[in-house]
């Protein structure tokens, strides 16, 4: 006696599509945060006198899929707009040399952000040590609800 579906192809797919669209709104979910406690660490981070406030401003992130944007944070510290424009535009210049999968470019954008660094102030380097790690405890969460595994790329 043969086996016969009780469903089509089309709805297969359809079932398929929704469990690939919601995978990949929790992944971005996780980059996302991953990428704000990164930002939160850096800015608040005191090494270093930003008396303008564009070194802080531009601290922050772009988030994007397949080559298009999703996600992005750059707030204004003091009269900091000079350093969100710098920052907003070197991450996304970064971003945009990936097309495809998730790309997150986190940056400190201001043109001295390396030489304060290289005077011994942290700017983004330390902040960017937990990312890892605050990326893996977020897709945790992800793996617990598709029963999906990552493996660690390096």
């Amino acid at each position: 006696m043969p086996i016969k579906a009780n469903f089509s192809d089309s709805y297969l797919k359809e079932i398929m599509n929704q469990f690939t669209g919601a995978v990949t709104d929790s992944v971005s979910d996780a980059m996302r945060m991953a990428c704000l406690k990164m930002v939160e660490r850096a800015k608040q981070t005191n090494t270093y006198k930003d008396r303008t406030g564009n070194l802080r401003s531009s601290i922050g992130y772009v988030l994007y899929h397949n080559g298009k944007e999703i996600s992005r944070q750059f707030e204004i510290v003091k009269d900091g707009g000079d350093g969100i424009r710098k920052g907003s535009a070197l991450a996304r210049e970064v971003a945009s040399e990936y097309g495809k999968g998730f790309v997150a470019v986190v940056v400190a954008g201001m043109n001295y952000a390396a030489y304060v660094e290289a005077k011994g102030k942290d700017v983004i380097t330390g902040s960017s040590l937990g990312f890892s790690a605050d990326m893996a405890k977020y897709l945790k969460v992800v793996t617990k609800q598709y029963g999906i595994k990552f493996i660690k790329v390096r």
